[in-house]
């Protein structure tokens, strides 16, 4: 059966095949999906291994396990270091990136519907006691609440400020930051990120500077039509003195990583590579101190997934460890159905995700917030990053 919707405007196909369709990517290292193709990276800025990282109770690794250089002299031996991948290799001192994992489908733990005036939410974070949220259209302001008491919402007003169509919100330790950049039709030149002072919103008077910038490869302005774009934007993230764009790409169902400084003005946002997530990329949640990053989105047939990517070195944030994870929530129909459009955590083990009201026909999925626990999945990486057991 074919369905028609949008977010503005998705097409959907609505099938019985497994949601938790793992695509397991590398980059010429011979890892295939479920399907037999083969997730790439492409136009990569950077090909340095990750650090491993194995779980505490997984067989010790021999650190000390060498092979031989061209020169003669011993070298660490590459390979799959994380312990849950269907290629670990326990005599592996250096990741490589080249882990590959089997299907997974996990469920959340609890859901909660958000409250009428709420069926637009595009992004959400904690800070300050509460989780924030973001409509993409409406007024211009954060909405406040907590999980166990979602009805009460504390609203609070950012001014006037540009609101085309806002797609994200993060923060850093003094800032947040709003993208005002979502591109549905590919021809807007008014994509910009606002920056407000945590200072200034607790002080009821918010402070903004403006980010604006276009795409270095995007040239023809013209608009191909509703969704058919992959200039459009939802998911960004915030490094120090530097913003990395994560675009949703209708088209080809990738995403592209692009880079601004972050200060005000005019920029030109540089392609620094491009990687097949096999969907559509609508919000993430960035920890620095744990080379740890989630994406959230949802395939063409509005089958809703995370992808996980962690024990990367710095700003590489493709070459890691990458695992695509099928989402089963309330009320999905097989397994399909829910439009997931944020992400937030506060350990990298317990995460929260919204999902925007959609209906087509008669099937209907009202806008909620969902946890999902995700210790099963990356508490052996967590624990080691911390040094908690």
């Amino acid at each position: 059966m074919i369905l028609i919707a949008t977010k503005c405007s998705v097409s959907i196909f609505l099938a019985t095949e497994d949601t938790g369709t793992e695509y397991a990517a590398s980059e010429g290292r011979g890892a295939e999906d479920s399907a037999g193709e083969r997730p790439s990276i492409e136009n990569s800025t950077s090909d340095s291994p990750a650090t491993g990282h194995a779980d505490p109770e997984s067989p010790v690794r021999d650190e000390t396990k060498t092979d031989r250089r061209g020169d003669g002299q011993a070298a660490p031996v590459k390979g799959c270091t994380d312990p849950l991948a269907e290629n670990f290799d326990s005599e592996a001192a250096i990741n490589d990136g080249s882990c590959t994992y089997p299907p997974m489908t996990i469920s959340s733990e609890e859901s909660h519907y958000l409250p009428e005036g709420h069926e637009e939410t595009s992004g959400i974070i904690f800070w300050n006691d509460r989780f924030w949220l973001i409509n993409d259209a409406g007024p211009r302001n954060m909405y406040g609440l907590r999980f166990d008491d979602v009805e009460r919402i504390v609203t609070v007003p950012l001014g006037r400020v540009p609101k085309r169509d806002w797609e994200e919100i993060t923060q850093d330790d003094t800032h947040i930051y709003i993208g005002d950049f979502g591109n549905n039709y590919g021809s807007s030149t008014s994509l910009r990120i606002l920056k407000f002072t945590k200072e200034s919103i607790l002080a009821g008077e918010p402070e903004m500077e403006v980010i604006n910038f276009t795409y270095s490869d995007k040239r023809d302005l013209r608009s191909p039509g509703s969704n058919r774009t992959d200039f459009d934007c939802e998911a960004f993230l915030v490094r120090g003195d530097s913003i990395f764009l994560f675009t949703k790409q209708w088209t080809s169902e990738q995403t592209s990583m692009y880079l601004l400084p972050n200060e005000p003005g005019d920029h030109v946002a540089q392609l620094q590579q491009t990687y097949d997530v096999q969907g559509l990329v609508t919000g993430s949640v960035y920890l620095e101190d744990m080379d740890l990053l989630v994406f959230t989105g949802y395939s063409s047939d509005m089958a809703p997934f995370l992808y996980l990517f962690y024990d990367f070195e710095g700003v590489d944030f493709f070459g890691g460890n990458r695992r695509k994870v099928g989402l089963n929530l309330p009320g999905n129909f097989l397994g399909r159905g829910h439009q997931v459009e944020a992400i937030t955590t506060l350990d990298g083990l317990t995460y929260y995700i919204t999902n925007e009201h959609f209906s087509i026909s008669v099937l209907s999925f009202p806008q909620q917030i969902h946890r999902l626990d995700l210790s099963g999945l990356l508490g052996h990486y967590v624990a080691s990053r911390t040094g908690s057991p």
